[in-house]
């Protein structure tokens, strides 16, 4: 295959699959661009990667490619649109900071596993974007500017085991957008700009092991959140604007493990809410306006390895708070 140079170009095929050699092709990189659309067809890629000036990546002929990588800095006319890829396992999109769509149609997607969409310019999800992708486990797409999560707009990707919208502008998710992911083991939704979640949200998460809610804007919680979540391991809240949580929000959580409500308004806690978390190692409770710590607050948490409590209004701790 001829080497391709990066001087400015309008378009550019590669239709060869073997070198000057004779040599399988295993990797394509396409950099420093002229806005256009490269088409890359050859049969034996095993890996293409895209990067400079890019406007329209159209990904169509890339038969065999099984990671596909671009990380275009300014690919904002058209978006990133996919398909007949029937290979391609890992797909990593970022820093694409003025990308307003992603288009992924139905057929020949079934082996993607990974997705990530990362940069800045994301702004809407649709009911059918996804469409195809039935047998993808991670689906990264932090860092962009999604405002809503709808009903519906995860329901193509039912095998979800980790699912991260960190660092977007979420000001609403919908009750029913997770009723289909029975596998999310991971929940990442972090910087975002919530201030409640509708009951329902996590019913059918039964496999979740960690929940990211850190740093929004949530002055409430459901109080049945956490119903039914044996697994969870990690719980993060913190940095947010909650003034208290039930006596019964942590029940039956018997494997968590670090819970973080650090960077809140409480300012009091029910002598139950650690009651029966014999597994927690590590709880963050510190910069909140907590008065006083009811006896026996501790006395469940036989495993507790730190404890982080600055930062509050304490004048006293009872002398036998940490006997256990």
């Amino acid at each position: 295959m001829s080497s391709i140079q990066k001087t400015p170009v309008n378009k550019v095929s590669v239709r060869s699959s073997r070198s000057k050699r004779g040599e399988e092709v295993k990797s394509v990189r396409f950099a420093s661009f002229k806005p256009f659309a490269p088409t890359v067809p050859p049969k034996s890629v095993k890996k293409a990667s895209l990067a400079g000036g890019l406007r329209k990546v159209d990904c169509a002929r890339i038969k065999c490619a099984n990671r596909l990588c671009v990380p275009a800095s300014d690919c904002n006319e058209y978006g990133v649109y996919m398909n007949r890829s029937p290979q391609i396992k890992r797909a990593i999109l970022k820093q694409l900071p003025v990308m307003s769509w992603l288009k992924v149609t139905p057929k020949m997607l079934s082996s993607i596993k990974t997705l990530s969409v990362v940069g800045e310019g994301l702004k809407s999800l649709g009911a059918y974007d996804l469409d195809g992708l039935k047998n993808v486990t991670s689906l990264d797409l932090s860092h962009n500017k999604l405002k809503r999560l709808s009903d519906g707009v995860l329901d193509s990707v039912p095998n979800l085991e980790k699912l991260n919208l960190q660092n977007n502008n979420l000001l609403s998710i919908s009750s029913g957008v997770l009723n289909k992911q029975k596998n999310l083991v991971v929940i990442k939704l972090s910087n975002n700009k919530l201030k409640t979640l509708p009951e329902g949200l996590l019913d059918n998460t039964v496999e979740l092991r960690s929940l990211s809610l850190d740093n929004n804007q949530l002055e409430t919680l459901p109080a049945t959140l956490l119903a039914n979540k044996a697994k969870l391991e990690i719980l993060s809240l913190g940095y947010n604007k909650l003034e208290e949580i039930n006596g019964d929000f942590l029940n039956g959580l018997t494997r968590l493990k670090e819970l973080w409500i650090s960077h809140n308004l409480i300012k009091t806690v029910p002598d139950d809410l650690l009651k029966g978390l014999s597994s927690l190692e590590v709880i963050f409770i510190h910069d909140n306006l907590i008065e006083e710590i009811p006896k026996g607050f501790f006395d469940d948490l036989v495993n507790l390895k730190s404890l982080y409590m600055s930062g509050n209004k304490l004048k006293t701790i009872d002398e036998d708070a940490l006997d256990n």
